[in-house]
This record gives structure tokens, sequence and C-alpha cells, in this order.
């Protein structure tokens, strides 16, 4: 049977680090991935049910738009920061938390009428919204 030897420690391999914040079920490991270098990390911590709202509130600023993007989405992202998230620069974040369906209407209201035609698209075809919820 053949071995390999890895040259790196587990700890200092970026795919290993990238496949435990995908499928990692602990909140506290996650929260540590959270401050990740690597932006393909961080993007898989915030896209992950099982992270915690006080780790998404570390991404909400991230610096990486697709990081911010996958907080917007995550089921977890608390109400107070899609509100933080709804001020941001990048249309496609502002677009995923008229899609996430957590989002309030009351924030759905704010974002139909947002300048981006792709944002009020969003907010128009979201349930709450073809419900009245």
């Amino acid at each position: 049977m053949a071995r390999f030897h890895m040259e790196k420690p587990i700890e200092a391999n970026k795919y290993y680090r990238h496949r435990l914040a995908e499928n990692s079920s602990d909140p506290l490991e996650l929260g540590s991935l959270a401050g990740d270098k690597v932006e393909g990390v961080r993007k898989k911590v915030a896209q992950n049910p099982s992270t915690l709202t006080s780790t998404l509130e570390k991404l909400v600023g991230d610096e990486n738009k697709q990081v911010r993007r996958y907080v917007a989405r995550n089921p977890n992202t608390s109400v107070l920061l899609l509100e933080k998230l709804a001020g941001d620069e990048d249309k496609q974040v502002r677009r995923d938390i008229a899609r996430n369906p957590n989002t309030p209407v009351s924030l759905l209201e704010k974002l139909a009428g947002d300048k981006d035609g792709d944002v009020r698209d969003a907010v128009a075809v979201h349930y709450a919204c073809m419900f009245g919820a």
C-alpha cells in the first residue's frame, strides 16, 4: 500500500481548510476559519449552515464581495446583519439579500427602491412579496 508524505502540517494545507470550512458542523472551528487569509476558505465559512451569527458578523465587512454575498444568502444571517449589508456597494450583495428567505418585508421594501434593476427584480419575486407575508 502506497503512502504519501505531506510536506506541510495539515493546519497549513489550504485544500484541507477549504474542505473543513465546507463540511464542518463545529461552530468554534468555523469561527476560527472565518479569519483565514484564503478567501475561498472564508467563502465556505460564510456558506456553511452551521456558521453562527457571531461568525457571520465578522464576515459582513470582508474585503471580498463574494464572501459578503454568501453571508447575505446564509439563512442564519440575522436581520440586523442583513440590514447592514443592504448598504453594500456591490449590487449582487444587495440582490442576494432580496433572495434570502429570511429577509423581512420592511427590508424588502427598502430594497424595492434600489437603483439597480436586478435588486428590484429579486425583490419582486421574493415569496414574502408574492404572498404578502
